[in-house]
């Protein structure tokens, strides 16, 4: 739904790729003495890391000119991925070692010590802090740890979104009436749940499509009422 090319410094990619997630991702809020302090879903420091990796330690030879690093924001995760492997003698067992090796050390280097556009410090530290942080910002944010997945010639970090879980809309509220009243109409349900009728009407017309409510009488009629079908009762 929505499409994003960062172009500019490597400082500003970083920023504008965090940026682009950011307005794709919900927002909560939690109160701190007497000011209201919003927060990403995803810790936003877990994004630039993520982001601000792939930039640094993608290849960038002649084999993988032309190719992007790409940041997909999907319902339930978020995947950055940067072509090349993982360099030096990492594997998938010592990537949480605490140790930085990196292709680009000059790159590594230079990123360490020039400011982000939007003033949030150095894209990098070169010194092996990133996974551990970023493992340990998820715990704290009661999301699941960031899954890395490595390849031959490409590298991808799994962010899981945090779960939301179903809001019941009123339809419980409806069954819960008719279990109650035995037969109401639309009015009638409207004043017993609170919704307002046109609430009450396409909540009712979804109830009766699953099957769960039955009407008595036509929908022309002025004494239309619903009940509970013999398989919820």
């Amino acid at each position: 739904m929505d499409r994003t090319i960062c172009e500019g410094t490597l400082g500003e990619m970083i920023s504008d790729a965090v940026a682009a997630v950011a307005k794709n991702l919900r927002r909560t809020s939690t109160v701190q003495g007497v000011s209201r302090v919003d927060s990403l879903e995803i810790p936003e420091e877990v994004l630039r890391e993520a982001i601000a990796n792939a930039v640094i330690h993608r290849e960038y030879g002649d084999r993988f000119c032309g190719q992007s690093i790409t940041v997909d924001v999907f319902d339930d995760r978020v995947e950055v991925t940067n072509p090349g492997g993982l360099y030096g003698g990492k594997t998938r067992e010592n990537l949480f070692d605490g140790s930085s090796r990196c292709r680009n050390a000059t790159l590594v280097k230079l990123m360490s010590i020039v400011p982000l556009p939007d003033g949030a410090g150095s894209p990098a530290e070169g010194n092996g802090s990133g996974i551990p942080m970023m493992i340990d910002a998820m715990r704290a944010h009661g999301l699941a740890e960031p899954l890395f997945c490595p390849g031959f010639d490409r590298f991808k970090v799994v962010l899981y979104r945090s779960k939301i879980e179903p809001v019941d809309h009123g339809g419980g509220l409806i069954v819960t009436a008719l279990k109650h009243y035995g037969e109401l109409g639309t009015r009638e349900l409207a004043e017993h749940t609170g919704l307002t009728i046109s609430q009450v009407r396409s909540r009712v017309n979804a109830l009766i499509a699953q099957g769960e409510l039955e009407p008595t009488a036509p929908a022309t009629s002025r004494n239309r009422k619903y009940r509970l079908s013999e398989r919820v009762g």
